[in-house]
Order: structure tokens, then sequence, then C-alpha cells
């Protein structure tokens, strides 16, 4: 649950996530070429640059805003929204499996993606004292939705 209740923060907290899995069930669709997401404070970015390639080497290919919603009456579940500047929205079941890899389903093509974390990178809110620094539980946005996926 504490993933969860900072979802932002656990996004955030790594350099970039790798794609490790691709579900051999579920439609072809473009976001099946993404194999790197980098999740910032206010934007994230994607790249189709291969599985295994280092960090220093990747080559940021989209670019957008994101946002992660809170589901009524679910607490294991968030939604994750990629709404990329160049092109349209992708809409995503967000789960965690781990400390260190997380689980993207896809509703409208029924794809299940596994991301591992890249990179730890130690989040801290600005400010120079403990208390500014501490974290808090992440307020999202609430959406009325229910669950695609039975896991």
């Amino acid at each position: 649950m504490l993933f969860y209740d900072n979802i932002n923060y656990f996004l955030q907290e790594y350099n970039a996530w790798e794609k490790t899995y691709t579900s051999f069930e579920g439609t072809l669709n473009e976001f099946d070429n993404e194999n790197f997401l980098q999740f910032n404070p206010t934007f994230f970015r994607s790249s189709i640059d291969p599985v295994g390639t280092r960090l220093v080497n990747l080559q940021w290919d989209f670019e957008g805003d994101y946002s992660v919603y809170d589901i009524v009456d679910d607490e294991t579940l968030k939604t994750l929204t990629l709404a990329y500047r160049s092109s349209s929205n992708d809409y995503f079941e967000l789960y965690v499996i781990n400390e260190s890899t997380i689980e993207l389903y896809h509703p409208s093509s029924k794809t299940v993606y596994e991301f591992r974390e890249k990179g730890y990178q130690e989040y801290l809110k600005a400010g120079k004292g403990a208390v500014e620094k501490k974290r808090k539980k992440t307020s999202n946005p609430i959406m009325k939705v229910k669950r695609s996926r039975d896991i």
C-alpha cells in the first residue's frame, strides 16, 4: 500500500523504467514499440530504443503530460494517462508488482506490459530541513472506473 499511497514519487524515483515483458494476448498498438518510460514531476518521456540500451544512450522519442488517478473504492488500482504532445493519449491500469516493477494494462488493446526500474535517484522535496523534505501522501484526482483486468 505504501507504493500506491506515494505512486507519483515512486514513478519519479528512477531515471527510467525499462520494458521487460509484453503479453502475447492483446492487439498490436503503437505503445508496443515504446521500451523506456521516464516520469518527471510535470511531464513524461518515452523511448523506442532497444531493450538493454544504457541510460546515457537513450534517445527520448516522445514527450507529454501524464496523470495518475485514484480509483473510487479500489486502493490497489491506479490509472495512468499519457498525453503525448505529438499525437493521442494512452490509458492504462497501473499496478505495482514490487519495489522495482510496475505493470501497465492497456484496456483498449488488452495488452499487459511490465517495466523494471533503471537507475535509482532519491526523490526529495525542495527545502533544507527534515520537515520540508519529508514525503507526504500524494493526492491524485479521482476517476470513476471499474478494474478491467482481474489479477
